[in-house]
């Protein structure tokens, strides 16, 4: 039998714990650490189920085994979380994708992607598929997720068409690689198009599309493949079906996203979109509205005081629509209030070290940075007496060491900080008359 913990939104029924949406979402990091803690160690008591030998008997299909424990990485946001797991399902990772794909579940609330994940591990690939298949050999810039994507019309399948075909790695496939795809081959010409050989990924487009890209069909599984009756009738609707399943679900996409936005929940229309994003990655109107909600959430996040998250929706926000000006100016004008808080920041602990010229310098900078920032107003305000007679002592010591030049420039130091300072000017107009006392000594000689 095929392990059920951990499923959805409960802990091992063995354990007795239950654990209800709500409950989820109002708790603390540590809570929600511990509970993915608790979720990890109830996947590792998990054992997997034997498949059937030969065809559809992947990484599954072995003997029963002690799976090692896992615990979900911390500090991920849901989108780095969900692109994590299905790189470990792409190396074969599959319990460890489970402990990811479990902790996603309990930061999004509804995810079609993430059960469609977690069910292709644990179902029987054989028995979903049916034993009639045609060979495939892998073309230069073909992978899984686009031979799934073209015949079974969803890349995500990529790891149940892994397991029919028993590869341990299905990130691992090579050019000339001859593989089965379940089903009845189309004819040529009503194949889906091959891919062209393409240039290699740069990172930022790998992280950006995170092969296989794509988005989960409903949670459910879909319907198997058991060709019956006319082949090239079953061909034609297999080869039109892919393009349908997309359509539906770019569809689908849009709703949910526009209800969600509607509704002012920007996060979960930030991870609907997101999920989107996997499958349709080039798709412009879905990265517009992306980058409008992460903009959007960014307001919301630095109206609660979180203003590092909103820096970071932001930057993503950028990222989608680096045409977008206004969401630039956003991220610019954010970027710049993070560094003046960070500068006043750093002059308050100046202040209480005792260091008054530091601190008085960061409030100087913070104001350069954010005009408006009326705290460090205040601050510069009641540090300059004192910061201007502490430059005054350090001119009359130059003065008297008679380095004129170095004392004539901290008194207009002095003065620039405060105009009104009288010693200052009375000090610096000395030097002035010394040093051209002296010049006309020198010139003299």
């Amino acid at each position: 039998m095929v392990c059920r913990v951990c499923a959805r939104w409960r802990l091992c029924e063995v354990q007795g714990l239950t654990v209800s949406t709500g409950v989820v979402r109002g708790m603390n990091r540590c809570a929600l650490g511990l509970l993915v803690g608790l979720v990890s160690l109830s996947v590792a008591a998990c054992q997997t189920s034997t498949g059937d030998e030969g065809l559809g008997n992947g990484t599954q299909g072995s003997a029963e085994a002690a799976v090692p424990a896992f615990v979900a990485e911390e500090g991920l946001t849901p989108r780095e979380r969900l692109r994590k797991a299905i790189s470990l399902l792409e190396q074969g990772e599959a319990e460890h994708a489970r402990v990811e794909l479990e902790a996603y579940k309990l930061a999004v609330s509804k995810s079609r992607v993430a059960d469609h994940l977690l069910w292709q591990i644990d179902a029987d690939p054989l028995a979903h598929f049916g034993k009639t298949n045609f060979d495939y050999t892998l073309k230069p810039g073909d992978s899984l997720s686009i031979v799934a994507r073209d015949y079974l019309g969803d890349r995500l399948s990529f790891y149940i068409l892994a397991r029919y075909n028993g590869l341990d790695k299905p990130g691992q496939v090579k050019v000339g690689q001859t593989i089965k795809v379940p089903g009845v081959q189309p004819s040529a010409a009503l194949a889906p198009p091959k891919s062209e050989p393409t240039a290699a990924p740069t990172k930022e487009e790998e992280a950006e599309k995170a092969s296989p890209e794509s988005a989960a069909k409903q949670a459910v599984p879909p319907p198997a493949v058991n060709p019956s009756g006319d082949s090239a009738v079953i061909a034609e609707t297999a080869a039109a079906s892919a393009e349908r399943i997309q359509e539906k679900r770019l569809s689908d996409l849009y709703t949910d996203a526009d209800r969600l936005t509607a509704a002012g929940r920007y996060a979960d229309a930030i991870n609907v979109l997101e999920e989107g994003l996997l499958e349709f990655s080039e798709d412009p109107k879905i990265k517009r509205i992306a980058a409008l909600n992460y903009a959007s959430y960014a307001d919301q996040l630095k109206a609660s005081g979180q203003v590092r998250e909103a820096q970071g929706a932001l930057r993503r926000a950028v990222f989608l629509a680096p045409a977008d000006q206004t969401v630039a100016q956003k991220l610019r004008k954010l970027d710049r209030a993070m560094a003046a808080e960070q500068s006043y920041r750093a002059g308050i602990d100046a202040l209480a070290e005792g260091r008054q010229v530091d601190a008085y310098t960061a409030f100087t900078k913070t104001l350069q940075l954010e005009p408006e920032h009326q705290d460090a107003k205040r601050r510069l305000v009641s540090l300059t007496p004192d910061i201007a007679q502490t430059f005054h002592r350090d001119a009359l010591l130059a003065y008297q060491k008679q380095e004129l030049d170095k004392a004539i420039a901290i008194w207009d130091r002095v003065l620039e900080i405060d105009p009104n300072y009288n010693p200052a000017s009375v000090g610096r107009a000395k030097a002035l008359e010394l040093k051209e006392r002296l010049r006309t000594l020198k010139s003299s000689e």
